[in-house]
C-alpha cells in the first residue's frame, strides 16, 4: 500500500498526529470535528507519533504510530479469542469475544503463558454463578476462532535526514505483532502495553510500507538536482563525484563514479520484450588493503544512503539473517532490512561460509527465505557496494592479470559466483602518487552533496512504469553486448557473461539518472547516448 508522502514522517516524537486506518495517510493534528481523512475521505483516528527510544509507561494504553523496523521475529503462535463456554453439569453457556476492550487485559496475559495455563486464565473471566454442585461450574471449552501472533524486535528507522542520529538505532524494543507480513520497513500502528514481568512492550496492529514518493522533494531539491548534474559530461561527473564522495580519498574518481552509478540503479525496470529485470548494481572494490575503499563505503552509511556492515561482524550478526536458538528469535540482517536502498559491506573476505552462502543464495534470489524451527521470508532487492582483499597484499606483484585476483579472494573461490557482480574497481597502491594521496581535497558545497542525496532519493521513488529505455537504447545494448561477449566472455573469470546485457542497461539507467535526463521530473528517459557512455 502507497504511503502517504514521506515528507510529514519528519514529526517530533511524542507529538499528536492524524491517522486514517483506511490508506495509511498521516498529517498534523489539529482540533477539528469530525476526523476526516483528506485523502481518501474515511474517518481518521488521533495517534501520538513516537520513537522507540521515548517508549515510557505513560504511553500505556495509547495508539501509536511508530516509523521503524522489524529487525527480529519469534515462531509463530496462536491463542484462542472466539471461545463458547459450556458448563458439563449445569450446561449453562456463555460466549466471549477476547477482541472485545472488557477483555482486552486478559487477552495480553494470554500472549506470555503456555498452552496449559489458558483455559484456567479464560474460567477466571466467566461468571461465577450458582451450579447444581457445591464445587461450581465444570467448564468446557468450543474454541471458534484463532488470533496468529509473534513476537517481534523492533528499532528506529533512520531516513536521509537523520543520518545524525544513527546511534538511536541500536535501542530495540520487544513487541507482539498480530499482522502476518513480511514487510521490515513501515509504519507500525501499534499501542503499549506492559509484559507480565513489566517489560514495556508494544501491540503491533498492523505495519504500512514505506515509499519514497515524489512529494519528497520540493522544487528547489529540483532546482538543485538540475544546477548539479544537468548538462554536463561523463568526465565533468566523474569529477564532480569524486569532489562529493569521501573527499579526502584522492585519486579514486572512477571508483566514486561506479558508486555514484550503484545508488542511482533501479529497483526493477522493463525493456524490449522482457517484463520485470532486477535492475540493483552490486558493486565490488577488490585489492591492496589501505587504498580507501572502506572510506568511500563508509561515506554513504555516513550520509544516511546505506546500510553498513562489515565482514567480521557480519558473520556473527549476518548479512542476511541469524537465529538463536535459546531465545526462538529470528534476527534479520542489513541486507533485508534495506530492502528497496543500498548496503555497503566492507572486508566481504572476512564473511563465514556458512554467512557466504546465505549470501550466494540472496544474490541469486533477491529473497531471504528463512526453513528451520522458525520461518520467515524478505525481499533483499538491495543494491550492494562492496569491497573485498584478495589472499596476496599486491594487485601488480602478486597476479599476472589484475582480473586473476578476483579468483583468489574467498568470496569467489568458485567462479560462477562472479556472475552475481555488476562492477569490478581494483584498487593499487601505485594508482595515487603520495603527493596527491596527501593533498589539500577539493570540497564539495552543501547544495552539490544535498543534490546528490535528492537525485538517490528520487531514482529511488521511480516506479517500473517511470523508467523508459528507447527502442534505439535497447539496440545499442544489445550491439554493445555482442562486442563485450565476443572480445572478453571467458569461463574461467566469467566478469563477461550471458548476463552482462543487464548489467550493461542498469548501467545506463543509472548514468540517465546521474545526468537527470527528465523532462518532467517524473519519467526518467534512457537513451542510445547512455548506453554508449557507460560501456
Amino acid at each position: 500500500m502507497n504511503l502517504m508522502e514521506h515528507r510529514l514522517l519528519s514529526f517530533q516524537s511524542l507529538q499528536n498526529v492524524f491517522y486514517c486506518p483506511n490508506c495509511s495517510h498521516i498529517s498534523e493534528y489539529r482540533e477539528i470535528e469530525p476526523l476526516i481523512c483528506p485523502k481518501c475521505k474515511k474517518p481518521a483516528e488521533n495517534r501520538v507519533f513516537v520513537r522507540v527510544r521515548d517508549l515510557s509507561g505513560n504511553l500505556i494504553g495509547k495508539r501509536l504510530i511508530l516509523k521503524g523496523m522489524i529487525v527480529g521475529e519469534g515462531v509463530d503462535k496462536t491463542i484462542p479469542v472466539d471461545i463458547i463456554a459450556r458448563c458439563d453439569i449445569c450446561g449453562v453457556t456463555y460466549e466471549l469475544n477476547l477482541k472485545k476492550p472488557e477483555y482486552k487485559e486478559l487477552l495480553e496475559k494470554l500472549f506470555f503463558i503456555k498452552k496449559e495455563k489458558v483455559e484456567s486464565e479464560i474460567e477466571g473471566a466467566l461468571p461465577r454463578g450458582p451450579c447444581k454442585v457445591d464445587k461450581g461450574h465444570k467448564w468446557l471449552f468450543d474454541y471458534r476462532g484463532w488470533l496468529d501472533f509473534r513476537e517481534v524486535k523492533i528499532q528506529d528507522l533512520i531516513e536521509f535526514e537523520e543520518a545524525q542520529e544513527r546511534e538511536a538505532e541500536t535501542r530495540s524494543g520487544v513487541g507482539i505483532l498480530l499482522e502476518k507480513t513480511n514487510v521490515k520497513n513501515g509504519l507500525l500502528d501499534c499501542e503499549v502495553m506492559v509484559a507480565p514481568d513489566n517489560r514495556i512492550m508494544l501491540l503491533v496492529y498492523r505495519v504500512t510500507p514505506l515509499e519514497l514518493t515524489e512529494g519528497d522533494l520540493k522544487k528547489e531539491d529540483f532546482d538543485k538536482i538540475k544546477a548539479v548534474f544537468q548538462g554536463k559530461n561523463l568526465k565533468e561527473l566523474e569529477m564532480l563525484c569524486d569532489r562529493i564522495i569521501a573527499p579526502e580519498i584522492r585519486g579514486r574518481s572512477k571508483a566514486k563514479l561506479a558508486a555514484a552509478l550503484t545508488a542511482l540503479s533501479p529497483t526493477w525496470f522493463r525493456s524490449g520484450e522482457f517484463k520485470e529485470i532486477p535492475g540493483c548494481l552490486r558493486t565490488l572494490f577488490f585489492g591492496d588493503p589501505r587504498t580507501g575503499k572502506g572510506m568511500i563505503l563508509r561515506w554513504f552509511y555516513q550520509m544516511g544512503i546505506a546500510g553498513h556492515a562489515v565482514g567480521e561482524t557480519a558473520s556473527r550478526t549476518g548479512l542476511v539473517y541469524a537465529i538463536d536458538p535459546e531465545l526462538k528469535i529470528l534476527s534479520w540482517g542489513v541486507l533485508p532490512l534495506n530492502d528497496g536502498r543500498m548496503v555497503s559491506i566492507e572486508g566481504m573476505h572476512g564473511l563465514s561460509s556458512e554467512e557466504m552462502k546465505r549470501f550466494r543464495e540472496v544474490l541469486i534470489q533477491q529473497r531471504a527465505e528463512v526453513t528451520r524451527f522458525i520461518k520467515g521470508s524478505a525481499w533483499c532487492r538491495t543494491r550492494i557496494l562492496a569491497d573485498v582483499n584478495p589472499n596476496q597484499p599486491s594487485l601488480s606483484s602478486n597476479y599476472p592479470y589484475i582480473c586473476v585476483a578476483l579468483l583468489d579472494c574467498k568470496p569467489f573461490y568458485d567462479p560462477i559466483d562472479l556472475t552475481r557482480w555488476d562492477l569490478f574497481i581494483p584498487f593499487r597502491r601505485e594508482d595515487v602518487a603520495v603527493e596527491e594521496m596527501y593533498g589539500k581535497p577539493p570540497r564539495p558545497t552543501e547544495d552539490e552533496v544535498w543534490a546528490l542525496i535528492s537525485l538517490v532519493k528520487w531514482l529511488w521513488s521511480r516506479r517500473i512504469g517511470d523508467i523508459k529505455i528507447t527502442e534505439e537504447a535497447f539496440k545499442e545494448a544489445k550491439k554493445q553486448f555482442k562486442e563485450l561477449y565476443d572480445e572478453y566472455a571467458c569461463e574461467t573469470i566469467p566478469v563477461i557473461h550471458n548476463g552482462t546485457l543487464w548489467t550493461i542497461l542498469r548501467l545506463s539507467i543509472a548514468l540517465a539518472a546521474l545526468k537527470f535526463n527528465t523532462s518532467n521530473n517524473a519519467k526518467l528517459i534512457v537513451e542510445s547516448q547512455h548506453v554508449i557512455e557507460a560501456v
